[in-house]
């Protein structure tokens, strides 16, 4: 089977354009690309990212860096291709340059080997719940 790149895009703007450019690129070299169902365009497979992305083809998730796609990445461990924007959208400015200069994939690891989960809610309640009954 083919490797998978999804392409998680913001709905309109030149974001969507340069990310389109980029998926491109990537079905031109052999990856198999899809698109969240709403994108309005034809030459890729349309599917709900929960539907790919923790796919074992899946290689990499190809995005602007939004919160929820870096989330996404981080519980599936799949990587994740920032594509570099202007400052215009702090957001999402700040979260690629955090992504390039922090390894978020080793510490999800590490608070998955030290806390047995990533989901903190649950964690917290579960640790609250077994204080109170001690």
């Amino acid at each position: 089977p083919k490797p998978i790149i999804y392409c998680m895009m913001p709905g309109t703007g030149v974001e969507r354009d340069v990310l389109l450019s980029w998926a491109r690129v990537f079905s031109e070299n052999g990856y198999t690309i899809y698109v969240p169902p709403w994108v309005n365009r034809s030459g890729y497979k349309k599917k709900k990212p929960l539907d790919v992305v923790p796919h074992p083809n899946t290689q990499a998730v190809l995005s602007r860096a939004g919160w929820g796609t870096i989330y996404l990445c981080q519980v599936t461990g799949k990587p994740l291709i920032s594509v570099p924007f202007s400052h215009d959208e702090p957001e999402v400015y700040f979260n690629a340059r955090t992504l390039h200069e922090t390894e978020m994939q080793a510490a999800t690891k590490e608070q998955l080997r030290t806390f047995g989960t990533l989901d903190g809610i649950s964690f917290v309640a579960q640790d609250i719940t077994k204080r109170l009954l001690k």
